[in-house]
């Protein structure tokens, strides 16, 4: 029986559900199913069935950008795979073929080793890269990793932690503008799309889509906590940030998946940090981390002591060949970025 590649349809859920339990670790309850597949707004799939079963596919999410003053419909992908036993025949390159045959852009964030050399080969194009931030909140973070990267023995790890940990957090809190306020579950409010009007000051960005972070924010307890803030100035909306707090086998993390303020401007960024820090230590996390092709957030991010830790490409596919304007605001808020990792992993 020859193998077909279709869009994904609800009645294709039980097969994408067998074939995730075969690729990836996550949780495997139908209600997760449900409100990964289902539930969320924009979701795309494209699989490859053989037999009714899936054996390979590739996702993503329809999400509303800005390039320039253009509105534009873009497929941020994500979960590209295929199982080890159909990759001689192709099927995953097949897969692929077929989305880039979407009528959008298709845009990918990271990848693995073969990922990042095989989409330049298919005409994608380097569209920016993204900078990866952590701030340890506690020295056993610290000396865990040189532990485990260096092979530093624990009592030096922890003597080593103290003296960086001084340096990371004296005196890294940044000023608090006259009149500021962060308001903590702010709630999912259309407030916020008038953020994005007029200026921006920048030339690409995702747009806020109120569906979108209502479905993140009544994410099922496993997926861990999101937090919405809103900071205002005078009472006047200035930016807004999506958090996620979520336990592993590494400890407790704070993610930040969204940081974005109109006109950015480095004393406002690293204010807006601050306040997530501060949260941060509130909420007892042992890490802090943020992702931005953004230099003034970037450096607002620097002035809280986050240190940087990875480079993450980001890749385009349009048919037109167009190259959305710079400057571009990425983060964590692409594909399924907001997800990572995923219960279990």
């Amino acid at each position: 029986m020859p193998v077909k590649i279709v869009p994904f349809a609800p009645e294709h859920l039980s097969a994408v559900q067998r074939f995730s339990e075969q690729a990836w670790k996550r949780p495997q309850s139908d209600a997760f199913y449900r409100w990964r597949y289902l539930d969320a707004p924009g979701h795309r799939s494209f699989l490859a069935l053989l037999d009714r079963e899936c054996v390979a596919m590739l996702s993503g999410f329809e999400r509303r950008y800005r390039f320039g003053y253009e509105r534009v419909t873009v497929l941020e992908t994500c979960d590209w795979f295929c199982l080890p036993r159909f990759r001689p025949s192709g099927l995953g390159l097949r897969v692929m073929l077929y989305a880039m045959g979407y009528p959008y852009p298709l845009l990918a964030v990271g990848g693995t080793k073969d990922t990042v050399s095989l989409l330049p080969r298919l005409g994608w194009r380097r569209l920016g890269v993204a900078t990866r931030y952590s701030l340890p909140m506690h020295g056993r973070v610290i000396a865990e990793l040189l532990k485990r990267r260096y092979g530093v023995p624990r009592i030096f790890g922890d003597i080593t932690a103290k003296w960086i940990m001084r340096l990371l957090h004296r005196g890294a809190r940044a000023s608090t503008p006259l009149g500021a306020v962060t308001v903590v579950d702010a709630g999912v409010s259309p407030e916020i799309e008038a953020l994005y009007g007029g200026q921006l000051g920048y030339g690409t960005i995702p747009l806020y889509d109120q569906e979108y972070v209502r479905w993140l924010v009544d994410a099922l307890c496993d997926m861990g906590r999101f937090v919405l803030l809103c900071f205002r100035i005078s009472n006047e909306l200035r930016g807004w940030a999506l958090l996620r707090v979520y336990s592993n086998s590494r400890g407790r993390e704070l993610v930040c998946v969204e940081i974005f303020a109109p006109c950015p401007d480095e004393a406002i960024y690293a204010w807006m940090v601050s306040e997530i820090v501060s949260i941060g230590k509130i909420l007892q996390v042992d890490r802090v981390t943020a992702q931005t092709t953004c230099p003034v957030l970037a450096a607002g991010l620097r002035r809280n002591r986050f240190l940087e830790v990875e480079k993450v490409p980001i890749w385009i596919w349009a048919r037109d060949a167009k190259v959305p304007p710079f400057p571009l605001l990425l983060g964590f808020n692409a594909a399924d970025g907001a997800l990572l990792p995923y219960p279990g992993q």
